[in-house]
């Protein structure tokens, strides 16, 4: 009777219990304010990775894990897994299909990158869809069709007149197409609705440049090279040389 008893005890799954799910929040908390207040890729990692042996099952660890690699540590072959059990794990998680799709931009994956973002351009729920409508817009300019992606970035920027990257990336489709008049404007405006990223003066003294106007140029590499943003930054460096070659 012993033995009968036994095998009747049913077997239980070993899921991760409250206290693992709490532990896992605690340390993806963690993970996400060393990348975002410290910078601290390593720490970041580290923090990601005791979340996941707590709950192995969490999508956004996964997200993490991936924004890590592909951002901070500039390796997208490795982030690629990590986005992708991301996205496994929870298919409708818009937010991850979109940095996959931007991982597959660093990986010259085009037609990846446009389907990611069209997965999340579907989804109702998904909370910031200019981000997708201007990485499809960029996606699209690269593979050959310049008019489609000028259009969906837009798009992206009428949804959202405070979007540094759409104005960023219209002035590189004109400035490199050689609409200098267009990328002008749109580098004017990327400076105005982000006065604190010294990229924008960069861009758009480079473009004066081509056009003949070296005074207004050393000007915008000027005030590139004197930003704070730009201190001890390649940026900077850079901006600082293009002023001495032009006194």
């Amino acid at each position: 009777m012993r033995r009968a008893a036994l095998l009747l005890v049913p077997l239980l799954a070993c899921g991760p219990t409250a206290k693992d799910i709490e532990n896992a929040q605690i340390h993806y908390d963690l993970g996400v304010n060393a990348m975002e207040l410290s910078h601290d890729p390593q720490s970041a990692l580290h923090e990601f990775q005791t979340a996941l042996q707590s709950n192995p099952g969490d999508a956004e660890v996964e997200d993490g894990l991936g924004l890590v690699y592909h951002l901070m540590l500039h390796r997208p072959e490795e982030a690629l897994p990590h986005y992708l059990r991301a996205l496994q794990l929870n298919p409708k998680y818009s937010e991850a299909a979109v940095n996959l799709g931007a991982d597959y931009i660093d990986l010259g994956r085009y037609g990846d990158a446009a389907a990611m973002f069209r997965r999340a351009l579907a989804d109702d729920f998904y909370r910031t869809p200019y981000i997708a409508e201007g990485n499809l817009g960029w996606v699209l300019y690269k593979s050959g069709d310049m008019q489609a992606g000028i259009q969906h970035l837009e798009t992206a920027i009428h949804e959202n007149r405070g979007y540094c990257q759409g104005y960023r990336s219209l002035g590189m489709i004109y400035s490199e197409t050689g609409r200098l008049a267009e990328a002008e404007a749109e580098f004017t405006s990327y400076h105005e609705r982000c006065p604190d990223v010294p990229e924008a003066n960069y861009r758009l003294g480079l473009v004066l440049l081509k056009e003949g106007r070296q005074d207004r140029a050393r000007q915008e590499f000027q005030t590139c090279a004197d930003a704070k943003a730009a201190r001890d930054t390649d940026l900077g460096t850079e901006c600082g040389r293009l002023v001495k070659l032009m006194q």
